[in-house]
């Protein structure tokens, strides 16, 4: 078979089936459960479980056994060369990736459905527990279990997302705090300014048109041979206002605490 032209490949490819291997694997004997009668070369991909065990046994010299005529080693290697490429052409021709397993979301996948059905992008690390994962992956369904603090987690996140989505009237004043880490102070972010050093970024969802008080301390060591640092404070990218920075001796001493 090699060296042939296509056509006539699937033709000596069953020519060497017929002569070496229906003898014994037809529907009168069927030894292992495998008949070759009415498995045809001319369509691999029709009976491809039968032709990939078919490739199996003859890639490992196992078919034709012992004792029983065989075609040339040059032969038997142009059958498997042949019959591979067959193969790998209709598993492309019909791709199977297998039956995904229900699982649940996992939390970056929550957190996409969420702000996909109701525009609202929130972040969900605080609020739900880490994901386990297998292979390098978070998304695998035989690994995303759901254990009894993952239902608590989750079902306190919908409640506070679809208190978000509908609004309440009950809603009463709360305050969050966001606080820098003590390395920020020499680090840059991506998604902040190339001028900026030591800012602090993070997500917050106003639900209601509201005054929003917002108070900033700034603390730290002042370099007195460098200009008065300045505090730039943006939303949703946009510059609101640019402070001066002024650092209180109350402050300042707390930096060392």
């Amino acid at each position: 078979m090699h060296g042939q032209s296509p056509s006539a490949a699937p033709a000596a490819a069953q020519a060497l089936v017929n002569r070496y291997c229906r003898n014994c694997h037809n529907e009168d004997l069927k030894p292992g459960g495998v008949s070759l009668d009415g498995v045809r070369a001319t369509g691999v991909g029709a009976n491809a479980d039968t032709w990939e065990k078919v490739f199996r046994k003859v890639r490992t010299g196992e078919m034709p056994p012992l004792g029983m005529p065989r075609p040339d080693a040059s032969v038997m290697t142009s059958f498997v060369t042949w019959l591979e490429t067959e193969l790998d052409r209709a598993a492309l021709g019909r791709p199977n990736p297998g039956t995904p397993s229900i699982h649940r979301l996992n939390r970056a996948e929550y957190g996409n459905a969420v702000r996909d059905l109701l525009d609202l992008d929130l972040d969900h690390s605080s609020s739900l527990p880490a994901d386990d994962s297998g292979y390098g992956f978070d998304n695998i369904g035989a690994v995303l279990t759901v254990s009894p603090l993952h239902m608590e987690k989750y079902m306190a996140t919908a409640r506070r997302v679809s208190r978000l989505a509908v609004g309440t009237v009950k809603l009463s004043p709360a305050i969050e705090k966001f606080t820098a880490g003590r390395s920020a102070a020499s680090e840059t972010s991506d998604d902040l300014p190339l001028s900026v050093r030591g800012g602090i970024l993070f997500r917050r969802h106003f639900p209601l048109d509201a005054e929003y008080s917002i108070l900033v301390r700034v603390r730290g060591n002042p370099d007195p041979n460098l200009p008065p640092a300045k505090l730039d404070l943006r939303l949703d990218g946009n510059r609101l206002k640019l402070f001066d920075a002024n650092i209180s001796p109350a402050e300042e001493a707390q930096y060392t605490r």
